[in-house]
């Protein structure tokens, strides 16, 4: 998490505002009872009358709300640390409430219930948690900056560490949640879902996530920066080391995914993306883009693709095992029966690629480009494509 403290900190954000740490605040310990308002801590003998007459008056009317959620909906109800600023619980109901260290900012709760609420570090800066219901709640170490969370429900909620800092969450539901050490700065979740959620060590900057999903997600050691995902899903997910850094990933999905050791680029994109099979072995991947990609088979063993685009890509039944495609392009792609066995390219681009039969065994091909290449059957055991003579007219080529 060292690396993304230091993005945060880029960004201003220091790590009492990243943990809900206030220095100027009094410790949690003997929080008052269920409707004693904690009285602000300056002094306001050095207030003019009128200030601590209304501030007293505002005090009130807090317990009155209180009071009047515990008359009508008392279900589990506490209150915790109070003081519940902007107030209102709009749809009530509070299920399993308690509010734990609450202050709630601009609170509402707008289509409330909460099922088994608690809201664990509360203050909640704009709250308002929209259609809400929160199913299994909590949101463990909150502050949740400019919240809403617009369509909610929140499943199996938590948010473990969470901040949010603009938060959102667009159309929500969030399946079974938790987000781990969450964070995720410009936050909005778009489409939401999220299926079976997780993000152990998120952060996620920027985000935005468009049409998100994230199907059987986790995503692991997470990162991510800079924001959107558009087309999103991840199907598979779990996603291991990942990081992805400058993003977008265009039509995205990632079908059957995993990414093991992940990293992305720092111009990624992605373009018609899907990784069909998926699992990327030891990733990596420069200056991504992938044009039209896909990678059909997948798995590309130790992969890396330098500095990418992959054109017209698809890769059908790839693998890849040494992988790398040095100063890649790879033009109108396809790989056909693919493997490239020994792989790099060195200088790649391979124009009107196919490889129909592939493997390319010993592969490199240094200063690569071969034109309107394909070499149907092909392999080409060791490959010094028998010292070229320009390999522009070869086909069926097995050295």
């Amino acid at each position: 998490m060292e690396k993304a403290h230091e993005e945060l900190s880029k960004l201003g954000i220091s790590r009492g505002i990243l943990y809900g740490e206030n220095e100027d605040s009094a410790s949690n310990s003997g929080l008052p009872d269920i409707l004693t308002v904690k009285a602000p801590q300056n002094d306001n003998s050095k207030q003019p009358a009128s200030a601590s007459a209304t501030k007293h008056a505002e005090l009130t009317q807090q317990q009155a709300i209180a009071a009047e959620a515990l008359e009508h909906h008392n279900a589990g109800v506490s209150l915790k640390g109070l003081q519940l600023n902007g107030a209102d619980f709009s749809g009530l109901d509070l299920s399993g409430a308690d509010f734990s260290n609450a202050q709630l900012e601009e609170a509402i709760f707008y289509n409330a219930i909460l099922d088994h609420a608690n809201f664990a570090g509360a203050r909640m800066a704009g709250a308002d948690f929209s259609q809400s219901s929160l199913t299994q709640s909590i949101f463990d170490k909150a502050l949740l900056h400019s919240a809403v969370f617009i369509k909610a429900k929140a499943e199996k909620s938590s948010f473990t560490k969470a901040i949010l800092t603009q938060a959102n969450m667009s159309e929500a539901t969030l399946n079974n949640v938790n987000f781990d050490d969450a964070v995720m700065d410009e936050t909005l979740l778009k489409g939401c879902s999220c299926q079976k959620a997780t993000f152990n060590a998120a952060v996620i900057l920027s985000a935005n996530l468009d049409n998100a999903d994230f199907t059987g997600a986790v995503l692991d050691n997470v990162f991510i920066k800079a924001g959107s995902a558009l087309g999103t899903t991840f199907s598979s997910a779990s996603m291991l080391k990942s990081s992805m850094q400058d993003l977008d990933a265009t039509g995205a999905i990632f079908t059957k995914a995993d990414m093991t050791n992940t990293r992305g680029g720092q111009q990624s994109s992605f373009r018609h993306a899907d990784f069909s099979g998926a699992l990327l072995t030891n990733s990596y991947w420069e200056f991504c883009d992938f044009a039209g990609a896909t990678f059909a088979g997948c798995i590309m063993n130790e992969a890396g693709f330098e500095q990418s685009t992959m054109q017209s890509a698809d890769m059908r039944q790839i693998e890849a095992k040494h992988s790398i495609f040095s100063k890649s392009d790879l033009s109108n792609a396809l790989l056909r029966g693919a493997n490239l066995f020994g792989a790099n390219l060195r200088k790649t681009k391979l124009s009107s690629a196919d490889l129909t039969g592939a493997s390319l065994f010993g592969a490199d091909l240094y200063k690569a480009v071969l034109d309107k290449t394909k070499f149907t059957d092909t392999n080409c055991k060791r490959t010094l494509l028998e010292k070229r003579q320009d390999v522009l007219t070869w086909t069926g080529m097995q050295s």
